[in-house]
């Protein structure tokens, strides 16, 4: 018989076919160990989708006729139908558990238009903004806060307006 896997079983030739079987497995521990430190990192990696859910939840309420987009027999995307602001509107177009939000709707001159809210009250009481931004966000890691300015056409009285729609979440990520 011959082959690297076998061994013979005299004393000299021991020690031999050990080393050769040694240096024959090294690619096998290399490539295994990066593996192991590739998943470890992996697994261990706190991935940050704040961002990409405000961008997302911003996407629905602008796009989707079930939420605040204009729609008469077409879909009007990035035109706001104002009759739609309501906080039932926004509790039924976008809900994710630990997630709350509020929207604003300006004028061009940045006057408040409607507002509406889809916020339990202890979300509420958390997205008091101050000049220094959200304290709460900035004191407790487990909440993130953010703040969106999209520019935005809205219809009220069958007429078009510019304005700019204030979205602000308040996500619990901890």
């Amino acid at each position: 018989m011959t082959g690297w896997f076998y061994l013979k079983m005299n004393k000299r030739a021991d020690a031999g076919n050990f080393l050769q079987l040694f240096i024959k497995f090294i690619p096998v521990f290399i490539v295994s160990g990066f593996i192991a430190i590739v998943a470890w990192n992996y697994l261990n990696e706190d991935i940050n989708t704040h961002n990409l859910e405000t961008y997302i939840l911003t996407k629905d309420l602008l796009y989707s006729d079930s939420c605040l987009a204009l729609s008469d027999s077409n879909v009007h995307p990035m035109t706001i139908d104002v009759k739609k602001i309501s906080d039932e509107k926004l509790a039924s177009c976008f809900t994710k558990s630990n997630m709350g939000y509020r929207i604003t709707l300006l004028d061009k001159d940045k006057n408040e238009v409607k507002s509406a809210k889809s916020l339990t009250v202890r979300q509420e009481g958390y997205l008091v903004k101050t000049k220094s931004g959200y304290p709460v966000c900035k004191s407790i890691p487990e909440y993130r806060c953010s703040q969106r300015i999209d520019p935005i056409l809205y219809s009220s009285d069958d007429n078009k307006k510019l304005g700019f729609l204030v979205t602000e979440v308040i996500n619990f990520v901890g």
